[in-house]
């Protein structure tokens, strides 16, 4: 969990520091169903001290989604949660069939 762009970019630069190279099968859904989990404990939390508290999963991909049905009925199954899910293609892949996510 980051807080701010320098956040997300100072995470970006530390995973790939550590030798992680991107690699298919894509799927995302556990990450979602974590991310959501996460979003509504942390909006409970808040709600206890009279605040609220919304997160942002930022997805960064080098291939389309592998099950793109699955992820779809994940999206659906956590809607109430407080999160919002920004899934961003890096380099050449087709990432056509992903569009529908995105309506």
């Amino acid at each position: 969990e980051v807080d701010g762009v320098d956040g997300i970019l100072a995470a970006y630069r530390q995973t790939f520091k550590s030798g992680l190279t991107m690699s298919g099968p894509t799927v995302i859904t556990e990450v979602i169903q974590t991310a959501a989990a996460r979003a509504i404990s942390s909006q409970e939390g808040a709600m206890k001290e009279g605040k609220q508290r919304y997160t942002v999963l930022l997805i960064l991909t080098d291939g389309a989604v592998s099950d793109v049905q699955e992820t779809a009925r994940c999206i659906a199954a956590i809607g109430t949660a407080p999160l919002s899910i920004v899934i961003v293609g890096i380099g050449s892949a087709d990432f056509s069939g992903m569009q529908f996510l995105d309506d």
